[in-house]
C-alpha cells in the first residue's frame, strides 16, 4: 500500500513538472481570481447597490457566473492533460516504464482532479473573504451581518463531488481521442445540451424534460441548490450520481482499454 502511494505521488510530481509552464494550467488555477475580483470591484464601487440579504446575494451572484466558467475550464483543462501525450506521441513510451499502467492512468486523473479542486476551493475562499472586506470597506451595505462560511462550504464540496462524472467523462474522451478539438467539442456539446435542458425546465409553468437533472453536466448545479435552504442533505442524489458515474466510467474504460494500443 505504501509503495502504491509513493508511485502515485511520484506520478503527481511528474505531471506537475510537465504542466506547470503551460497557459491552461495557470488559467485553471487563477480563473477564480478573475470572477471574484470583478464582482468585488462592482459591489465596492456601485453607489446604488442594494440587496435584502447582501452576503447571501453576493455568494449566489458569484457562483452563478462561476459555474459556467468552471465547466468551460474543466473541459479545457482535462482535455489538455491527455492531449500533451498525444501531441508528443509519448503514450507508448509512458506505458513501457517500470510502473503499472493503472498508476500512470490514475495519477494523471488525480492530478487533473486536484487542480480543479484547488480551483473551486480557492474561489470559495475568495468570495467569502471578499465579503469580510466589503463589510469593512462599505459597512452601510450590511455584509458584516452575515456569516455563510459553513453554509457555503458544504454545497461547494457537493458541487465538486457531483462534477466527478463530467471530469471522468472528459478524461476518458481526451484519453481516447488524439484530437484536442474533438475532445473540447464533445465537452461543449455536453455543456450546451445540459444548459438547454436546464433553461427548459426553469421556464415558468413548463413541465417537460422532468429528468433534465439526470444529465451528467447538471449533477453539480443541482447539488449546489441546497445552499440557503438550511438542509445540506437536499439533492444529495446528484452527488451520489456524480461519484458513481465517475467510478463506472473510469473502471469500465480502464479495463476495456488497457490491452489496446492507444498511441
Amino acid at each position: 500500500m505504501k509503495k502504491t502511494w509513493v508511485k502515485l505521488s511520484d506520478g503527481l510530481a511528474a505531471e506537475l513538472l510537465k504542466y506547470r509552464s503551460t497557459f491552461v494550467f495557470w488559467a485553471t488555477l487563477l480563473s477564480p481570481l478573475v470572477v471574484a475580483g470583478i464582482t468585488f470591484l462592482l459591489v465596492v464601487t456601485d453607489s446604488n447597490y442594494h440587496a435584502d440579504v447582501p452576503a447571501r446575494w453576493h455568494i449566489l451572484f458569484n457562483y452563478q457566473a462561476y459555474f459556467h466558467i468552471f465547466t468551460l475550464i474543466l473541459i479545457l483543462w482535462v482535455s489538455q492533460v491527455n492531449y500533451l501525450e498525444h501531441k508528443n506521441n509519448t503514450w507508448k513510451n509512458i506505458y513501457v516504464l517500470p510502473v503499472p499502467s493503472w498508476v500512470i492512468f490514475f495519477s494523471k486523473l488525480l492530478f487533473a482532479y486536484l487542480i480543479l479542486a484547488f480551483n473551486i476551493l480557492l474561489f470559495y475562499l475568495l468570495v467569502l473573504t471578499s465579503e469580510v472586506l466589503l463589510g469593512r470597506l462599505r459597512p452601510e451595505l450590511g455584509f458584516q451581518h452575515g456569516n455563510y462560511w459553513l453554509e457555503a462550504l458544504i454545497p461547494t464540496i457537493k458541487y465538486l463531488l457531483a462534477s466527478s462524472t463530467v471530469i471522468a467523462l472528459m478524461f476518458v474522451i481526451s484519453h481516447y481521442f488524439k484530437s484536442l478539438v474533438v475532445s473540447i467539442t464533445l465537452g461543449l456539446v455536453g455543456y450546451v445540451s445540459a444548459f438547454a435542458l436546464f433553461l427548459l425546465t426553469s421556464r415558468a409553468g413548463y413541465t417537460g424534460f422532468p429528468y433534465a437533472k439526470l444529465h451528467p453536466f447538471n449533477f453539480s448545479g443541482h447539488a449546489f441548490r441546497s445552499f440557503g435552504t438550511g438542509n445540506h442533505s437536499l439533492n444529495m442524489e446528484s452527488v451520489y450520481y456524480g461519484i458513481l458515474g465517475a467510478v463506472v466510467i473510469l473502471v469500465g474504460y480502464y479495463f476495456a482499454s488497457r490491452q489496446k494500443d492507444i498511441a
